[in-house]
């Protein structure tokens, strides 16, 4: 299922929640599968972030993942706002700038995990085993994974941004 856009997008979510309330809730990303597709998501088929943050200021919110489960394959929108966990509207989103890398440094520092959109289709992104990933070009046209990232540093003087794949 390419639903890689909609962990990116409960990440985020989750990252806020826990700054507001002190609690880590697991989000629905299957809620996003399955409702979002008015605003121009696809489900398994692939999705955007912005797309599902959309959804969200204009639905009741997020459910659970104990309540509405991950089921890895398209299905109808069973999203009840009774359901939502409070907390889990959008009142506004901001898109930082591609290769911007200060901004995004300072979102994640100020704001919190944040989605972002890479370019994964390199040998090094698919078979990436642990470390600082180095020596891939990207092509910052052909963004086609949805990622969240929730910190950076510099290792022996080559800087990484630390990602949480779905």
């Amino acid at each position: 299922c390419g639903s890689c856009w909609a962990f990116s997008t409960t990440g985020a979510m989750e990252g806020q929640l826990f700054k507001k309330t002190g609690k880590l809730v697991s989000l629905s990303e299957q809620q996003l599968i399955d409702c979002s597709r008015k605003y121009n998501n696809q489900g398994c088929n692939g999705g955007l972030m912005d797309n599902a943050f959309d959804y969200l200021q204009r639905s009741g919110g997020l459910e659970a993942e104990s309540a509405y489960p991950y089921k890895g394959k398209d299905g109808y929108c069973r999203f009840s706002d009774d359901s939502a966990v409070t907390g889990t509207t959008v009142k506004s989103y901001v898109d930082i700038p591609q290769q911007d890398e200060d901004s995004l440094k300072h979102a994640i520092g100020t704001v919190g995990p944040v989605s972002v959109a890479v370019s994964a289709n390199n040998q090094g992104f698919m078979y990436y085993g642990g470390g600082i990933l180095s020596g891939y070009s990207c092509d910052a046209d052909e963004l086609d994974h949805g990622v969240l990232a929730v910190g950076y540093g510099s290792e022996d003087g080559q800087d990484y941004w630390l990602v949480k794949n779905s």
